[in-house]
């Protein structure tokens, strides 16, 4: 009788539950968001994230990173919600956002929502004048015939939506090229976005990603 309770019990631990196992109770002070992204000594942190995703004086190094810098906080915690989940699949971003508390993310999302972009960092090669046009007319006018509306209509900097002005190419369009392949998340965005990155040609992928990223 007594082992069957035990192993019930373990059954309903919840995620909480067994941290507070783990850590036998032990109390940890709270981090604010700024501390979460920034300080590598904490262990939630796993690294900072500032360290792949910059801070107040950094973009990303990498241009396959994306920059978080302004983005919508909603959008952001919805984010971290689906890689915790595993809606969204990394694996770097999926094990640390699945050690996140609830409270954890919306710190982290509202710190960098918080961030202006340094604006003294450009991108290493400007595209041709051509491309940048043509992105911009995709992302304001889409392209009727082909079913693909504008990009602005939903990415306009606010709600669960990324802001695209200012992000790496490089990273929208392999985002862009996975929609294409059928290889994205399986977000409710996603569903969104798959079919209308199918209608897309790699040198409309290149040019509004060009365009956002020249912002």
């Amino acid at each position: 009788m007594g082992r069957r309770r035990v192993s019930h019990a373990y059954q309903t631990l919840d995620a909480e539950a067994y941290r507070d196992l783990a850590l036998g109770n032990v109390q940890l002070p709270e981090q604010s968001g700024a501390e979460l992204a920034t300080v590598e000594s904490n262990p939630k942190a796993s690294g900072a994230c500032a360290r792949c995703h910059g801070d107040k004086a950094q973009l990303p190094l990498s241009n396959l990173v994306p920059v978080l810098h302004g983005q919508p906080a909603d959008y952001l915690l919805a984010s971290l919600k689906a890689y915790a989940e595993g809606k969204r699949r990394s694996g770097i971003m999926q094990p640390l956002a699945a050690d996140l508390r609830a409270g954890d993310m919306r710190g982290i999302a509202e710190f960098y929502a918080g961030l202006a972009a340094p604006q003294e960092q450009k991108q290493a090669n400007s595209p041709d004048a051509a491309s940048v046009e043509r992105g911009r007319r995709l992302a304001v006018e889409g392209l009727p015939n082909a079913g693909v509306p504008p990009c602005v209509t939903c990415h306009n900097g606010a709600g669960s939506y990324p802001h695209l002005g200012g992000q790496h190419a490089a990273y929208m369009a392999q985002q862009l090229r996975l929609r294409k392949a059928g290889a994205g998340p399986s977000t409710e965005s996603a569903a969104i976005m798959a079919p209308i990155a199918q209608r897309l040609s790699n040198e409309d992928i290149d040019a509004v990603s060009n365009y956002f990223g020249s912002q």
